[in-house]
């Protein structure tokens, strides 16, 4: 496993993607190893985001990453709503990236 600093694990993040687009940088960071990762976007990107994480999926498992992964709307406006608010309670965010 691969460490990002003395006390943490790749294998222990939970990572948050905000405005993920594609949810590639998030999915990039999932070949590491991640225990879970959320891209999020608003509601007109979700569907490319859930098509990319359901075809880097078997790519990531055939590579030995047991990755938890979703994509999932998140509309800053809005705030956090369900079905969100609840993965995010059952996988505690340790890690938030964005890019642009």
């Amino acid at each position: 496993h691969t460490e990002i600093s003395p006390n943490v694990k790749t294998s222990d993040l939970n990572i948050l993607e905000l405005g993920s687009g594609t949810g590639y940088c998030g999915l990039a960071l999932a070949t590491f190893g991640i225990k879970s990762l959320f891209v999020t976007d608003t509601l007109e990107h979700v569907d490319l985001m859930k098509t990319n994480v359901e075809l880097n999926e078997p790519i990531l498992k055939d590579n030995g990453v047991d990755c938890y992964a979703k994509a999932v709307e998140l509309d800053w406006f809005k705030g956090v709503e369900e079905p969100l608010k609840k993965e995010l309670e059952d996988h505690p965010i340790n890690l938030v990236i964005g890019s642009d």
